[in-house]
């Protein structure tokens, strides 16, 4: 289309609820400071590990005070079968959601998927997970 998108993350600490949202908002305050008048009207992706599930004040404040929304529940589809995104290195059968794609003045979020499978190694005894998260995989396409 020839437009722009702005595709971030972050990994909040995992201490307080005050930390995280001060975190939140340095990391607004960069996005504003960086985009400045296009901040309004351009499509903007935010891969957040909260430290926190969708209970949270963290993730209320995400949707509510920040303007954005979670990308999983813009979906067409859904293909994550109900898994969360942290399987704490597959100790969890099917995870607490703690990692979030949020959008903000998107196009269409086609897809949303947790990949839940282990990486492949040289054989099967170093085939593992890489981190305590799985994976996830959104599909969007813009507006025009």
């Amino acid at each position: 289309t020839g437009g722009s998108i702005v595709v971030a993350s972050a990994q909040l600490d995992h201490a307080s609820d005050l930390v995280k949202q001060t975190e939140l908002g340095q990391l607004t305050r960069s996005l504003k400071g960086v985009l400045g008048k296009r901040y309004n009207s351009m499509p903007v992706y935010l891969a957040l590990d909260l430290k926190s599930d969708v209970d949270g004040d963290i993730y209320f404040d995400m949707i509510a005070n920040r303007g954005f929304d979670d990308a999983r529940g813009l979906a067409v589809e859904d293909k994550s079968e109900g898994f969360g995104s942290n399987h704490f290195f597959g100790n969890a059968e099917k995870g607490r959601e703690e990692c979030f794609w949020f959008a903000r003045e998107y196009g269409e979020v086609l897809s949303y998927e947790v990949i839940n499978s282990k990486y492949k190694g040289k054989n099967d005894t170093e085939a593992g997970f890489v981190s305590d998260h799985y994976a996830i995989l959104v599909t969007f396409e813009m507006a025009e």
